[in-house]
């Protein structure tokens, strides 16, 4: 703005020439009448504090345990999403009742995503397959948007559950926090109420970040020429590393690793090409 330059330049005219503006403003006969106050010493005398004494008397009333309540949420694609959070002292956890959502851990963003309530796509995401019919459907509602016969998200204090049911298949998702760690926990439980059995592919998703929303968001294309990734197959673990842009910069990993009841799975496949 204007004015903004115009102090600018007298700053820089009064450091210059010796606080000419200075002295100009003390040479105005309103502030001479004022300047004693430029000399005032504060007091160095004792100040007397005169206290009131009162006392307050209450009724002391036990209580219990704070109750704690759970949200659900019925039938898919709202017209508004609701939101949850979760958190430690480090890690938050964003989730929709659609499915979307991000992570972030001290401010940086694990997963790519952006505040678009229609266009869906943003969070990380569970992919499922049945085999034998090839149909294609997403653990919560988003991203597929493929519309379940029965569709339940409930809101708890400690986590978040998708319950869905597409045919005889129904496909229930826990999603919490560690209280201790930096990570989030993801449980998918698929169960076939058919006499017929099913093979059922399960895919994971999410697009690695490890950098603040506002840098990503700046110019996401920029951002991905520094994301690295690795695949550990003795640990079913794959690792993102995001780049030092400078030699200050701290040292981002991303880890997303599978787990089945009894150990590690076996016939993983990944993909880490961001070209896809």
């Amino acid at each position: 703005m204007v004015h903004h330059l115009g102090m600018s330049l007298t700053a820089i005219g009064n450091f210059l020439q010796g606080n000419r503006m200075q002295s100009r403003f003390h040479q105005e006969p309103m502030v001479q009448a004022a300047e004693i106050l430029l000399e005032e010493i504060g007091s160095a005398g004792l100040i007397a504090v005169y206290r009131r004494w009162y006392t307050i008397t209450s009724n002391v009333t036990e209580t219990g345990e704070e109750a704690t309540e759970s949200r659900y949420c019925l039938g898919a694609d709202p017209e508004m999403p609701v939101a949850h959070v979760m958190a430690n002292q480090h890690y938050q956890l964003l989730l929709t009742s659609d499915g979307e959502g991000f992570s972030q851990c001290d401010g940086f963003r694990i997963n790519r995503w952006r505040p678009d309530s229609r266009g869906g796509g943003y969070g990380s995401f569970i992919y499922l397959r049945d085999l034998n019919s090839g149909q294609i459907w997403s653990s919560a509602y988003r991203p597929t948007r493929k519309e379940p016969d029965s569709y339940q998200v409930v809101f708890a204090p400690d986590k978040v559950e998708y319950n869905r049911r597409d045919g005889a298949i129904n496909t229930q998702t826990e999603i919490t926090v560690s209280p201790q760690d930096n990570l989030e926990v993801r449980r998918v439980i698929v169960s076939n109420n058919a006499e017929k059995p099913v093979s059922i592919e399960v895919t994971s998703y999410l697009e690695a970040v490890a950098d603040s929303f506002m840098a990503d968001a700046a110019h996401p294309a920029f951002s991905r020429l520094f994301i690295e990734t690795e695949y550990i197959g003795a640990r079913r673990l794959l690792i993102a590393h995001r780049r030092k842009r400078s030699p200050g910069d701290p040292d981002r990993f991303v880890l997303h690793g599978i787990r089945v009841k009894g150990g590690l799975p076996e016939n993983v496949e990944y993909e880490i090409d961001r070209r896809l």
